[in-house]
């Protein structure tokens, strides 16, 4: 097999390299699928058909629960929609903006009845939220820890273990 050499300047991290996606087994470690992307590649470009080539492959048929856990590159239209319409898990973290925080103090999407406290370190609770982009409304989990710290995550699970 022969890799073509895909790297390139990667300015979060002031290097050169690859920005890989990775299919793992998450029991056993097993790399599942691979595709090395260049460096200065952005986040999510291409994760929709990584994803849509590893379900056309007989390998996921042996794989009864996918979970996908990505940054916010992957919070795109496209993702999300190829992982709800395959039954497939996702955590993904959004980037905050001025409505997502809006809505996370506004007291009409707070279900005061979810606030949990974690030795007074971290608050959370969640609302539906639909980003212009997207088709529907989804769940979202906000976390607040005890500095100040916001977090948003967008998810299709009924339960978030963090």
């Amino acid at each position: 097999m022969v890799i073509k050499k895909k790297t390139g300047f990667n300015y979060h991290y002031l290097n050169i390299g690859y920005h890989p996606l990775i299919m793992t087994d998450a029991l056993t470690g097993t790399v599942r699928q691979v595709s090395l992307r260049s460096g200065n590649t952005y986040t999510g470009n291409g994760a929709t058909e990584f994803v849509q080539r590893y379900l056309s492959t007989s390998l996921s048929d042996q794989h009864q629960t996918i979970i996908l856990r990505g940054n916010s590159g992957f919070a795109t239209p496209g993702l999300m929609k190829t992982l709800e319409g395959n039954n497939i898990f996702y955590t993904i973290r959004l980037k905050s903006n001025p409505r997502l925080k809006r809505m996370a103090l506004d007291g009409r999407y707070v279900n005061l009845d979810n606030l949990l406290m974690i030795e007074g370190q971290l608050t959370t609770d969640e609302f539906e939220y639909q980003a212009a982009s997207w088709d529907k409304a989804r769940r979202v989990i906000v976390l607040n820890d005890e500095h100040g710290g916001t977090q948003f995550i967008v998810t299709n699970q009924s339960l978030l273990l963090c």
